[in-house]
């Protein structure tokens, strides 16, 4: 009954999501999802998904909050925000998803190459050496190249063809352009030893170069953290103990009250903008 009632409920989600969405919405989805690599669903059923999920979320929340609040203003209030919520949780899902497998293929790419030379200095054809990276554990590069063998094989494009369409469906720009070059080396019948062993090299260099900035200007931010944040931390729990030992009583609140918020609510709220910051500036 209740796998039934999923079934249904997909249908339903696939039947509107193809009357909403246009064609050229549903492409740029698809290219969203294939980033992702969310393959459970179909372009349209997600689209329906993202209308339903969050009217249904909003018509729960409406009545738990009523119940509840006994307030109508104030239960209208969580429905939309319940709604908001669920309706930037699917954009947010695949960058999530995206962005994982960016970092994935991005760490696991110099070492691909590094294997990719070797088998191609045996002599190994270009498909040869996709079909033994695809079967080997090199996370969402396999991956990648999984989808490439299922372009190849069953579905009857040519190499060239299907690595150009690999380039725009991947989510890291390293690996696109990675899929351009092989493309062209393939097209123009050079030799792939070298390419893969200078391009490995490289990668591995650009990546340490990459993490020795980073660490130089981790350990900037973490001097500012200590000497600047956890100074003004410092500074405050003494100015409230001192106004308390005055008789003081800071924002018309007792002393007791005022640190309590300042410890459980300034100080957790401050760190965690700080790391906020920080991965938005390392985003990428």
């Amino acid at each position: 009954m209740k796998r039934e009632l999923c079934e249904g409920c997909l249908r339903f989600c696939y039947r509107l999501g193809k009357r909403l969405a246009a064609e050229k919405q549903r492409r740029a989805l698809q290219k969203k999802l294939s980033r992702a690599n969310v393959t459970e669903v179909s372009t349209e059923t997600f689209l329906g998904l993202e209308v339903v999920t969050p009217l249904v979320s909003a018509a729960f929340a409406f009545c738990l909050a009523l119940l509840l609040l006994r307030d109508f203003a104030a239960a209208v209030s969580v429905s939309g925000v319940t709604a908001f919520a669920a309706l930037g949780s699917f954009p947010l899902l695949l960058h999530i998803k995206s962005y994982n497998r960016k970092v994935s293929i991005n760490r696991e790419l110099p070492f691909t190459l590094a294997h990719m030379s070797i088998l191609a200095g045996t002599g190994a054809t270009p498909l040869k050496t996709v079909e033994e990276i695809a079967t080997s554990d090199y996370a969402e590069v396999s991956t990648e190249f999984r989808k490439l063998l299922y372009k190849t094989n069953l579905q009857g494009e040519d190499a060239v063809t299907a690595l150009y369409n690999l380039a725009k469906a991947t989510p890291s720009p390293v690996f696109s352009d990675f899929c351009l070059d092989f493309a062209n080396i393939v097209h123009s019948g050079a030799p792939l030893e070298d390419y893969f062993a200078d391009k490995s090299s490289w990668l591995l260099e650009e990546r340490r170069r990459a993490e020795k900035q980073f660490a130089d200007s981790l350990s900037l931010y973490a001097e500012f953290f200590v000497g600047g944040v956890l100074m003004l931390v410092t500074l405050g729990v003494v100015g409230i103990l001192t106004l308390g030992t005055l008789g003081m009583t800071p924002l018309g609140l007792p002393t007791e009250t005022v640190f309590r918020l300042f410890i459980y609510g300034l100080v957790p709220a401050v760190s965690g903008l700080f790391l906020l910051v920080l991965e938005l500036m390392y985003l990428d």
